[in-house]
Parts: structure tokens; sequence; C-alpha cells
């Protein structure tokens, strides 16, 4: 068995990334949900002003968007009220992790305490578990390492789309998303970020989601897109597939929006033209 193929068996074997049953008990109540939004620390991004958040609307083509440090896509069947919660809540859970731990320095904990965000939200997630991905000099780039560990997570259709919104990344049209989405993942030598797709699976609105920390012996620029060649890389990798239960989240939705109305959304959410 070829090594890259190996990987990518390892890689899929991490988590069982079936979603998770709409069904599983959630063990807070409204009242306790609504409070931890309220009270929930989030990180300070410094930018001239706040944004306007705005509720995405019905699309007849497919979309995608940069979110802080996380690159997520829409089919065109995904309701425009869910992908807003999706982008909203995912946004929360970023800053708050951030709040409390280096996104880059103490990347286990930061992604512990994103997912307990993400589970307070509504979200039914499995553990954020990551494996260590070798040789990551024959990929080439960070681009090339996503697409090709994707085979084995995604259906041929996600991975297609997974695909066209990196490609679509990388143009000069997108030159505002990539930079949210650098300037949000990575720290000098250090990335941390998440690539996800989104889909209605059995009725269900799920995002297959990957998340990678890369730590470079050189700085890093273009997160997805620079060379590897000489530098020495260390990446750490994982994936799953997570639910978000609706009716819950919409007890906190309007908490949520308040909470992140105080932040330059403007500069924390950008559009990718696909």
């Amino acid at each position: 068995m070829h090594y890259q193929e190996l990987q990518r068996k390892c890689f899929i074997a991490v988590l069982n990334h079936s979603p998770p049953s709409p069904n599983v008990d959630m063990p807070y109540t409204p009242e306790e949900r609504l409070a931890f939004v309220n009270n929930r620390s989030l990180n300070v991004v410094s930018a001239a002003a706040a944004g306007e958040l705005r509720i995405a609307t019905e699309n007849s083509q497919d979309t995608a968007d940069v979110v802080a440090g996380s690159a997520l896509y829409f089919p065109s069947d995904v309701p425009g009220q869910f992908k807003s919660d999706i982008i909203n809540s995912t946004l929360f859970a970023q800053l708050a992790a951030d709040s409390k731990y280096d996104r880059w320095d103490d990347a286990v904990n930061w992604y512990n305490d994103y997912k307990a965000v993400l589970d307070m939200l509504g979200w039914d997630t499995h553990n954020f578990q990551m494996i260590e991905i070798g040789d990551v000099g024959h990929y080439g780039s960070m681009a090339r390492v996503v697409s090709q560990l994707s085979a084995s997570f995604l259906s041929g259709e996600q991975l297609g789309q997974l695909s066209s919104m990196i490609n679509a990344l990388k143009e000069t049209r997108n030159e505002a998303a990539e930079n949210t989405f650098n300037n949000q993942s990575r720290r000098l030598n250090a990335a941390n970020f998440q690539i996800g797709v989104v889909r209605i699976l059995d009725g269900n609105r799920t995002m297959a989601i990957q998340q990678y920390v890369e730590l470079s012996s050189q700085e890093i620029d273009r997160v997805l897109f620079d060379a590897f060649g000489d530098a020495k890389v260390k990446l750490q990798g994982g994936n799953q597939t997570m639910l978000l239960n609706e009716q819950i989240y919409a007890q906190i939705r309007e908490a949520v929006l308040a909470k992140l109305s105080n932040h330059p959304l403007n500069v924390l959410i950008r559009p990718i033209e696909l």
C-alpha cells in the first residue's frame, strides 16, 4: 500500500465520521444555554468598526465563505437561515476559544474549548482528535494535503465542492477572503484552521469538517498555498461530521447575534466567489 494511501486511511479512521444521531439527548436546559452565551467572553478583534450581521438569503447557486479561520462551502439547497446559523455559531465558537486559549501554542485546549462551545450552541460533535501527518513535504502545499486526505472522508460530490472552494480562494478575485483566512488562522510560522462542507443528509443539516494544526520552520504567508519547499513542517489533522440541532440553536440565536454584533464582522466573514 502506498504511504499516502495509508495516511488517507489513517486520517479517516481517526473518527467515526458518520453524522451523530439527531435524537441524542442534550444535557443542557434552554436557560443554561442562554446564560452561557450571554456570559461567555469573546476574543476582541481590532477593526475600525463593528460589522453588521447579515442573514444569508436563499441562493440558486452554491456559495462559500471565509469565517475567521474557517472556509465553509454551502450547496444551493442549504436554506439561508441555516447558512447564517452555521456561520454565526462557528464564528462564536472560534472567538470564544480564542479568548481562553492560544490558538497556535495551545491548540489541544483550544479545540477542546471550541468543541465545548459548539456543543452548548446545539451542535452534536465528536472529539476533535488529531493524528500526525508525516512526510508533509511530499504533498507540496497545504492545499494538496487537504485535497488528498479528503478523498477518503468526503463523497465524490463533496470532494468536488471542496476543491472548487480551494481553487477559487487562490484566485485574485478572492484576495480579501484569503487575507481574512490567513490573518485569522496563522501567526508567524504556525497555523490552525478548519475546512468544512455543508450538506443536507436524510433531512438533517450536517457539516463535514476538517481541522489542521501546522508548525513550520519557515514563516507562513499563504496558509493553503505556500509551497513547503525545504521547510520542515509538523502537521496534525483530523475530521468529523457534525450535526446542528436547529430547535436548540433557535432558542439562543438572538443572543448569539447580539453578542457577535459588537465584533468587526466585516473583517471576520468574507464571501468566496466561486
